[in-house]
């Protein structure tokens, strides 16, 4: 029996589920205010070249025993997410956005909130060179 992980990085696509679609509604419903650009670096990959990618590695006798990680290859910030998102739904993208320092202030209150904040605005960046061996190469959606 061949074995291999993939860890995907936040997966999109239609019918997005988790903290995206959240924020999505949010960005929708006027109540998720715009982040500020921090320049954080996030991973993403489309639910597609997900599929495509474990496909591959299914595929190839090399990958037995292997840890793969899932990412389109371009990182984004949390700012540009927001902006995709606005424009995605025909919102238009609002030329201000949440002070960061505000955002800190918050983060001070608990925890939780902390943790939040700086899951939102942090750095989740991965490399994928161990797929990009297999040949995989993302489709742009």
């Amino acid at each position: 029996m061949y074995v291999s992980i993939i860890h995907p990085s936040l997966v999109y696509g239609p019918n997005v589920k988790g903290n995206l679609k959240l924020m999505l509604s949010g960005v929708k419903k006027g109540w998720f205010l715009p982040l500020p650009e921090t320049n954080n670096k996030r991973s993403m990959i489309h639910v597609d070249d997900l599929v495509r990618a474990i496909l591959l590695v299914a595929d190839d006798n090399h990958a037995n025993g292997e840890i793969f990680i899932a990412i389109d290859g371009t990182p984004y910030s949390s700012r540009e997410i927001y902006n995709t998102m606005s424009d995605v739904i025909g919102k238009s993208i609002p030329k201000w956005s949440l002070p960061k320092v505000l955002l800190d202030l918050v983060s001070l209150v608990s925890p939780r909130i902390k943790y939040k904040v700086d899951k939102l605005l942090g750095d989740d960046c991965y490399s994928s060179k161990k797929l990009e061996v297999l040949e995989f190469k993302e489709k742009r959606h």
